[in-house]
């Protein structure tokens, strides 16, 4: 988070205690000179108007640190927008480039199942004599393995993938 406490805040609180604890002995006098029973009314006038004036820059000063408390909680919120659009940002591009590396993954996954399965398509057509249902009488069992070995290359080819994907997410991570 941004920091609010800016230079001109800062200058305008000081300002303000410094005329507030100015204010305090012409009016300390003030009241000392109101308790005496024959009261110097001279001096508790100009007493009160040198205490009053510094009472009224402390009010400025204090108005002036509102403003600019106001301007940094504003200045804070837009650089927190900022931070947050672009945290935002961030993900929506990791999700995006995490999708498209899967789909890619999947893409050669298929491609190598279909190449697979056509290698035993062809091994079993070329093999030797067929039956009347299509299959090879000499390798009807081999056909069975060919499909087993098939069936054990897409588990370890989607090992692969998977392993690769978990690889991409820890980099992006990172």
């Amino acid at each position: 988070m941004a920091n609010i406490i800016t230079g001109g805040l800062s200058f305008a609180l000081m300002s303000a205690d410094s005329s507030a604890k100015a204010a305090l002995k012409p009016m300390n006098m003030v009241s000392r000179e109101m308790r005496k029973q024959d009261p110097d009314l001279e001096l508790i006038e100009r007493a009160g108007m040198y205490g009053g004036n510094e009472l009224d820059h402390a009010g400025e000063a204090l108005a002036k640190a509102k403003e600019e408390l106001k301007e940094s909680q504003k200045a804070a919120r837009q650089e927190e927008k900022a931070e947050m659009e672009a945290r935002l940002e961030e993900k929506t591009a990791e999700k995006k480039a995490e999708q498209e590396s899967e789909e890619a993954a999947e893409q050669k996954l298929t491609e190598g199942d279909k190449a697979a399965e056509n290698m035993v398509v062809k091994q079993v057509q070329t093999a030797g004599a067929l039956d009347g249902t299509g299959r090879n009488v000499e390798k009807v069992g081999s056909e069975t393995g060919f499909r087993m070995e098939l069936s054990a290359r897409q588990n370890y080819s989607a090992m692969i993938f998977q392993d690769k994907i978990m690889g991409m997410r820890m980099d992006l991570r990172g």
